[in-house]
C-alpha cells in the first residue's frame, strides 16, 4: 500500500473537521426523502357565515358576555392561485397566448399545483351582546376579535343587544 505524501497528510489533519462536515452533507443529500402531496394541506375556513357562527359560539363562552350576534364584512375573500404555464405563438397575423394550469400526477390523478393561497381579509366587525354595557366585556371582545381576525380596534364595534 502506498504512503500518503506528507503535504497531503498535513492538509488533511489541518482541515479534518471541515472535511468531515462536507462528507456528512454529501451523505445527507444522498438519502432519499418522501415528497408530500399538496392536497394534504390543512383546510381553511373561509365561508363568512361559518366564521361568524364560530365567533359567536366562542365569544358567548366569555364571562358576562351572554347572548351574541356577529356580523363581519370582507375586503377580500379567500383565493387560491394556481401555477400556470404560459406559451406565446407569434405568427404573421398576430400573437396567440395560452395559459394552462400546471398539474402534478398523484396516484394517477392530475392535481393542480397551488402557487399561493390568499386568506380572507376582513374589513370590519359588529358584535351585539347582552354584556356590552360593561366596559371589561367590551374590551375583552374587542381584543379577542382583533387578534382572531387581524382587525384594528377602530374597525370593531361592540354594542348591547336588544332584549327579547
Amino acid at each position: 500500500m502506498q504512503q500518503i505524501p506528507p503535504k497531503i497528510r498535513d492538509w488533511i489533519s489541518r482541515y479534518k473537521y471541515a472535511l468531515l462536515v462536507v462528507l456528512c452533507g454529501v451523505v445527507l443529500m444522498l438519502i432519499p426523502t418522501e415528497k408530500k402531496v399538496a392536497n394534504e394541506a390543512t383546510p381553511v375556513t373561509s365561508d363568512l357565515e361559518t366564521v361568524e357562527r364560530e365567533l359567536e359560539t366562542f365569544l358567548a363562552n366569555g364571562a358576562g358576555v351572554g347572548r351574541v350576534k356577529v356580523m363581519l364584512t370582507l375586503e377580500r375573500s379567500s383565493q387560491t392561485i394556481y401555477m400556470t404555464e404560459e406559451s406565446v405563438r407569434i405568427s404573421e397575423g398576430g400573437s396567440d397566448e395560452t395559459r394552462e394550469v400546471s398539474k402534478a400526477s398523484s396516484s394517477g390523478d392530475d392535481v393542480p399545483l397551488i402557487k399561493e393561497t390568499l386568506y380572507p381579509k376582513y374589513r370590519g366587525a359588529c358584535i351585539l351582546c347582552e354584556g356590552a354595557h360593561r366596559d371589561e366585556v367590551r374590551l375583552w371582545i374587542t381584543q379577542t376579535v382583533s387578534s382572531l381576525l387581524g382587525l384594528g380596534s377602530d374597525r370593531i364595534v361592540v354594542e348591547t343587544i336588544k332584549p327579547n
